[in-house]
């Protein structure tokens, strides 16, 4: 599976990433961040640029949606440098 084939991959508008961090999905999170960094993707610059249907970034997305630890975790992983 290709990396850049997958950051551009959308379901309703949203990407596999959005929609597994909305989820708190860490394992998921980590796969694709890891698939995308191996592509040559700037996985920090993406997760702050890269909007779904509804205009959202993916920490947009886990602001809105997780709370507390499940928040710190999927940060940790989709905001790695």
């Amino acid at each position: 599976i290709n990396g850049l084939w997958l950051a551009g991959l959308r379901s309703r508008g949203s990407t596999l990433l959005h929609r597994a961090a909305g989820a708190g999905n860490v394992e998921v999170c980590e796969w694709l961040t890891g698939m995308m960094r191996d592509a040559g993707i700037d996985v920090s610059a993406w997760v702050r640029d890269v909007r779904d249907g509804a205009g959202e970034t993916v920490l947009e997305v886990v602001e809105a949606c997780l709370e507390g630890g499940a928040r710190e975790r999927v940060e940790a992983v989709i905001d790695r440098r």
